[in-house]
């Protein structure tokens, strides 16, 4: 459960330009856009791995 909890926190950090792009109309830069979908997907790869990991361990 603490894990998830951490990554809902990450995931704050890496929406954060999301937020101010919608609400204040700033424009966030590519680069930002691009590191921020390579942290969700490694987050998202991180979490399919450890779903494999336990459904090889149940017998």
């Amino acid at each position: 459960m603490n894990r998830k909890i951490a990554l809902l926190a990450l995931l704050e950090v890496v929406l954060g330009p999301l937020w101010a792009w919608l609400g204040a109309g700033e424009a966030p830069a590519a680069a930002t856009l691009a590191g921020g979908a390579l942290v969700i997907a490694a987050l998202l790869l991180n979490e399919l791995a450890a779903l494999g990991l336990r459904a090889r361990r149940k017998p």
